[in-house]
């Protein structure tokens, strides 16, 4: 069996906030402000992809509570970043606060929509797969003020992105049967996934609520030759694409992503499945392994050329194990997919992670409320106590298929719902007597329904409601 081993590997950001539209015309005492603007040079400086392409910067400046002056931004043409470098001289009022959004990128890249009135970026995840070309940075002065004439500051320009990269340690066993020039040039690889952040505000730093589906796909493999060195071994580049990533310090989790490998010639189409992949802004997630052989030998470990702190955020492997389901329940807003097997709810749940089983996938309750999809059995043990000091003690998400089977008795203490489900899932109940104290009960309905709601629920136990 295959096993793939994420690298999630670190470097600092830090923003902060503006918003909305309208002229601010210039008056009274004006101050020239001088920005030194710098892409950064050693985070990449042994990774492909090394922001070289990123030599147009735009800047957006908006008053203190948040509305564009237009007069004092470039969106359109750009200036032009050399050597990782540009300066813009700014007239700005003294004493009056201001925030700039700066923004580089390589003007060949049509990916990114951008409504500077709201300032909001939306990306655009269609096209070819391995485009360094996608590689921005930006960055937000905030509060500034100026008081002095002749004000300097530096300025430094981060990925607002992940960088998820496929790094094969096998690639030379394709090179060594037909040749290095036939490989390099005629491998391709394409990159699709879900629910991917598109959008991003600009003078806040957050990610919007809307996703996208990821589809890039298949071009030439990076043909960079410098290597992923991970603890002196070198594994190939076969993929690098970038998705936009929540700022933080915890990961967030894509719930699938595919890549495939084909290489004409040689009659190699292999497709490799990676759930539960972990990316944060201005880092790398690396997964690497045997992509085109059958047996895999990996190892898990730290870039140690990435800026600090490094992340060795969960054991990756493909092979799930409770330890990695406690882990990755720890990373919010995750929709985490639980595979086929016997499971115990994680007694440490982040906000807004959904366990979504398969077929097969059981899932034993604690003590604690969570949300559950797919299609899963709950299972309630005999003594049981699961009690939800507020809300709901377990929720249904949207179009899930849920069998709950309590053994023998066992118990429910909600403020809201012992079980809540929308109406676009389904609920049954089987096995003993299941007793549930406060709240409204069994239903999908808020305010109280007892037994019933929304969902389909068909019981098949004894419920008893206190």
């Amino acid at each position: 069996m295959k096993r793939i081993f994420y690298l999630f590997l670190a470097a600092a950001f830090a923003l902060a906030s503006c918003q909305k539209v309208d002229q601010l015309e210039q008056t009274g005492d004006e101050g020239v402000v001088t920005f030194s603007v710098n892409l950064p040079g050693s985070i990449s400086t042994k990774a492909v992809a090394d922001g070289e392409k990123a030599v147009k910067l735009f800047y957006a400046t908006y008053t203190e509570d948040g509305r564009l002056i237009k007069s004092l931004c470039d969106t359109t043409v750009g200036v032009t970043v050399d050597g990782k470098k540009a300066q813009i001289k700014l007239q700005l009022v003294k004493n009056l606060v201001y925030d700039v959004v700066f923004w580089a990128q390589s003007p060949d890249c049509k990916a990114f929509e951008f409504n500077w009135a709201d300032a909001v970026m939306t990306v655009d995840y269609k096209g070819l797969a391995n485009d360094d070309n996608r590689d921005a940075f930006y960055a937000l002065e905030d509060n500034l003020t100026v008081t002095n004439a002749g004000l300097e500051k530096d300025v430094i320009l981060y990925r607002p992105f992940a960088q998820i990269n496929f790094g094969s340690a096998d690639y030379q066993a394709v090179v060594d049967y037909y040749d290095a020039a036939s490989v390099d040039s005629g491998m391709k690889s394409a990159v699709v996934s879900i629910d991917v952040p598109n959008t991003l505000n600009l003078c806040d730093q957050t990610i919007g609520t809307s996703v996208a589906e990821m589809d890039f796909t298949l071009a030439a493999i990076p043909n960079d030759p410098r290597l992923l060195n991970v603890n002196g071994k070198d594994y190939k580049y076969v993929s690098m694409n970038y998705i936009l990533a929540p700022n933080g310090k915890e990961p967030y989790l894509l719930p699938e992503i595919t890549a495939n490998f084909q290489f004409t010639a040689g009659n190699i189409n292999r497709t490799i499945d990676v759930k539960n992949v972990p990316f944060l802004r201005n880092h790398r997630t690396n997964i690497i392994g045997n992509f085109f052989t059958e047996t895999a030998v990996l190892n898990i470990v730290v870039d140690e050329d990435f800026q600090k702190p490094d992340f060795n955020i969960i054991d990756p492997a493909v092979v799930f194990t409770q330890r990695k389901l406690d882990s990755l329940a720890r990373i919010p807003s995750t929709n985490l997919f639980v595979p086929a097997g016997n499971w115990n709810v994680p007694s440490e749940i982040a906000s807004g992670v959904v366990f979504v089983g398969a077929e097969g996938t059981v899932l034993t309750a604690g003590n604690n409320p969570f949300t559950v999809g797919g299609d899963t059995q709950v299972v309630l043990e005999d003594g049981s106590s699961l009690v939800a000091a507020s809300g709901n003690a377990i929720t249904l998400a949207d179009n899930a298929n849920v069998t709950l089977t309590v053994k023998g008795t066992a118990s429910i203490s909600a403020a809201g719902n012992a079980v809540w489900v929308p109406a676009s899932s389904s609920l049954t109940v089987t096995g003993g007597n299941l007793i549930v104290t406060g709240g409204s009960g069994v239903g999908g309905s808020s305010g109280g329904s007892g037994i019933g709601g929304d969902g389909s629920i068909t019981i098949n136990a004894v419920i008893t409601l206190q």
